[in-house]
Formats: C-alpha cells, structure tokens, sequence
C-alpha cells in the first residue's frame, strides 16, 4: 500500500473514509487527491479505494503533464470516456490519432493476451497494413453510434468525408507515427505523448 503524506487541508475538506473535517489530514501517496484523518483509516478504508487510485493518479498525471504531439489538451478525460464524449470538441487530427492509435493498441493487446491476431491486423502473417481492419473498427463506432441515438462517440459533426481522410490518408503514411503498417505498444504510446494516462485511455475508448 502506498504510504501518506501529511498536509494543511483546505476548507471544505474531510476524510474519506469517516467525513469528519478535522485536520490534519494525510495524503494517499500515489494519487495524491484523497484525503485521511489518520494513516489507521487511510489502511481501513484501502480496500475500497485502491479501486479508483490508479485512475485518480491517471488524471492528476494528465492534468500535470499534457501530451506531447496533441494540438489540444482534453480536461476531465475520464469523464469525457464514461459519458461517450472523448472525441468531442478536439481537432480533427487529435481525432484521427487517437482513433488509429486506439486500434493499433487495441490489436496489440488481443495478440498479446491470447495470441491470436484479428485476420485484418498486422499481427496476422501475410497482412502488411491495418487499413481494412482500422476501417472496420471505424464502421463499429459508427453502428454503436447509430444504436446509442445523442449518446455519440464520434464527433457530431463526423462524416464519411472524415472516414476517407482518416481511413485512407491520414494512416497510410508508412514514415508517420500514425502509420497503419506499424505495430505499437503500451511503452510506445508513452514514450510518443509522455503521458502513462494516454495509454489507459485509450484502452477504454477501444
């Protein structure tokens, strides 16, 4: 468990885990949001919020340092994730990136836990770009859009014009970091953007 850090706490604040407001309080170490009366609760209560820790630490992490190579700096992104609007309000580049980048890791992950690879992947033998299976996870996002009504992923204003250009341009740049030809990881998103939040990111949208 991580340790605590003790702090003056601002007015309004109290413990998590029994509400009283009475200071001093003391940090969770790894987020660094969550607030104890007492290292005794701060264990008591571990159970409960090691299950929102690491997503807490994602947050403060982006909010510290934004990613590199995004024109826009997306607030509450984990918010945005739970309510379908991720994509929302971002430059059409940011879009197609995180969309191929959220393919190319998703594909990543599938061959690294089963070790199959979708047929229409890079990972499967013979095939030496992911453009025809990017265009499916594209059409997938558009059918769960269609099903959802208002609740879009896509941006409101995203069109088949955009597929094209994502779909047929943007990726096909085999010297590009967005390159459908070319594999990427976990370590390979942070060392791009310099963000551990990004990754989990985009496992969730994918």
């Amino acid at each position: 468990m991580a340790n605590s850090s003790i702090l003056d706490a601002p007015a309004g604040a109290h413990c998590s885990a029994i509400r009283t407001t009475e200071p001093p309080f003391r940090l969770c170490a790894k987020c660094r949001l969550t607030r104890y009366c007492s290292r005794g609760w701060l264990k008591a209560d571990y159970k409960i919020h090691k299950k929102i820790c690491s997503q807490n630490a994602a947050a403060r992490e982006h909010m510290n340092n934004p990613p590199r190579h995004l024109s826009k700096l997306v607030k509450k992104p984990y918010h945005k994730l739970r309510d379908r609007a991720w994509l929302h309000d971002r430059p059409r580049q940011d879009v197609y990136r995180m969309l191929i980048d959220a393919y190319r890791l998703r594909m990543d992950d599938e061959w690294r836990s089963s070790g199959q690879a979708d047929p229409k992947s890079i990972y499967c033998e013979g095939v030496d770009s992911g453009h025809d299976g990017f265009h499916t996870f594209i059409m997938q996002a558009d059918i769960a859009d269609v099903a959802n009504g208002s609740a879009k992923l896509m941006p409101h204003d995203w069109n088949v014009t955009d597929v094209i250009e994502c779909v047929t341009q943007y990726s096909m740049k085999k010297e590009a970091w967005s390159s459908l030809s070319q594999k990427i990881n976990e370590d390979y998103v942070y060392e791009h953007y310099r963000s551990y939040s990004l990754g989990q990111q985009l496992r969730i949208f994918a």
